[in-house]
């Protein structure tokens, strides 16, 4: 008579297969989670940029991840499930009860260097609000996971049945609580492009700003049209639109005020500095959606006049 209780190629793979998709969804899970905590609570420590982009690869790879791998780990559950309703002895597998208990040593470990590394950022500065956050979702993911699998080594099949289902019901709805309340925060791809266009023309109207500052330090004058600053035989050529691929609009307002203009097709992401800082001189590029003209002025006591490469008066900051 066949020894039920072997372990054969299918238990060794599907278990294997199991214990994989259940670490990569629950790793996915808590980043994903870290990452909109951040977006949500943005702290002016760590902000540097006019745009956040929140479709970072961290963020992909997370919702890709859960995405992909979330319903395999579900459908690999079931398909075990199933196998030990027929044969009860599987649950008695060396491979499946040695699984369960590396799972249970790494989620301790896990959410022992997770705590210690939040605690330590909170000590560095990190606010109350992302701190906690944070520390619930490890403690939340990693106690659903850790309290399953105690139950697993300690019921029997019958008594897991009603379990399974439960458990399977409320990780479901976290990770797809979790998703929605990501797409919520951040809006859809097509929205994350858009505002990755409006940080293009940022950085290009940043730019042009820094060539017609450089422009009057060289010759005491604005220039009068924007291809004054092209220089083609040092390589730079004037930006433009990325969507038009046409030529920002630039006006001289008089003596050493200025304007450039450009069209956005979203609002100033608000959880972001919108304030870069060129030569100590900060420039608010805020804007609604639509055309936006910047006003900007030189200011000749941070930008000096240069003659012979040299300035004419040294800066004082």
């Amino acid at each position: 008579m066949e020894n039920k209780s072997k372990t054969t190629p299918a238990d060794f793979f599907l278990h294997l297969g199991m214990i994989v998709t259940l670490y990569a969804s629950i790793i996915s899970l808590i980043s994903l989670l870290f990452l909109t905590v951040n977006y949500a609570f943005p702290d002016l420590l760590h902000i540097y940029y006019s745009y956040q982009d929140p479709y970072s690869s961290g963020l992909k790879a997370a919702v890709a991840i859960l995405i992909v791998i979330f319903p395999i780990f579900l459908v690999l559950s079931r398909l075990l499930a199933a196998r030990e309703s027929g044969i009860p002895e599987k649950r008695e597998l060396t491979v499946r009860k040695w699984l369960i208990y590396v799972t249970l040593f790494l989620a301790g470990i896990a959410v022992a260097v997770d705590l210690i590394v939040l605690i330590k950022y909170f000590l560095e500065g990190d606010t109350p609000a992302r701190f906690l956050l944070k520390v619930l979702a490890v403690l939340v993911v990693s106690g659903i996971a850790f309290s399953y699998y105690v139950f697993e080594l300690r019921k029997s099949t019958a008594e897991m049945s009603v379990k399974r289902k439960l458990y399977s019901w409320i990780a479901t709805v976290l990770v797809l609580g979790s998703l929605v309340w990501a797409f919520a925060l951040m809006g859809s791809p097509s929205t994350a492009r858009a505002l990755r266009f409006d940080s293009i023309r940022i950085d290009n109207l940043n730019d042009l700003n820094g060539r017609i500052t450089t422009y009057w330090q060289l010759n005491q004058e604005l220039p009068q049209k924007l291809t004054d600053v092209e220089n083609s035989a040092l390589g730079y050529i004037l930006p433009k639109d990325p969507q038009t691929n046409e030529l920002y609009e630039y006006k001289v307002l008089g003596g050493k005020r200025y304007e450039l203009c450009a069209v956005f097709v979203r609002e100033s992401n608000k959880n972001s500095l919108s304030s870069p800082r060129y030569f100590g001189d900060e420039i608010a590029w805020t804007h609604e959606v639509g055309r936006k003209c910047f006003e900007k002025e030189i200011n000749p006591k941070l930008f000096q006049p240069i003659k012979d490469g040299v300035s004419a008066v040294p800066v004082k900051y």
